[in-house]
């Protein structure tokens, strides 16, 4: 589990970056199913944070090394590794199946500041269950 905590008052540029990795992490969650690819998930996020005018893995160039933005994958699996498959990233075709446990991690960050927020999913046979039980406010 990731979550974004702030002391005093956050700044504007946290605010949306945080309002920006919750609105990924929805679309992620309500579209998260059996037989949907990790990279397909990976593009739901993708479209947020592009939206935004946030760089993303897709819209960087070739040979660029982003430092900012939303610069990693989305998540991957997790069971006996911390980090496995499925992979919720650029290379994620394989399906997802009923039982698989992921991490969906969304965030993006400029200028020094960053949000993230991160929730453990395990697929069912129509959807997800959100296994994660914690507040996303800013303030702890």
């Amino acid at each position: 589990m990731t979550r974004t905590f702030v002391v005093g008052e956050p700044s504007a540029a946290v605010v949306e970056m945080h309002a920006l990795s919750m609105d990924a992490l929805r679309r992620v969650t309500a579209a998260a199913r059996p037989g949907v690819r990790g990279v397909e998930l990976y593009d739901l996020a993708c479209d947020v944070f592009e939206a935004a005018g946030h760089p993303t893995q897709r819209t960087k160039a070739p040979g660029e090394i982003l430092d900012h933005g939303f610069y990693f994958g989305l998540g991957h699996g997790v069971g006996l590794e911390v980090h496995e498959e499925p992979s919720l990233g650029r290379t994620g075709t394989a399906p997802l199946v009923a039982g698989d446990v992921i991490a969906v991690e969304p965030g993006t960050s400029r200028g020094g500041e960053s949000a993230r927020v991160e929730d453990l999913l395990r697929v069912t046979e129509t959807g997800v269950d959100v296994l994660t039980d914690f507040h996303y406010e800013l303030a702890p």
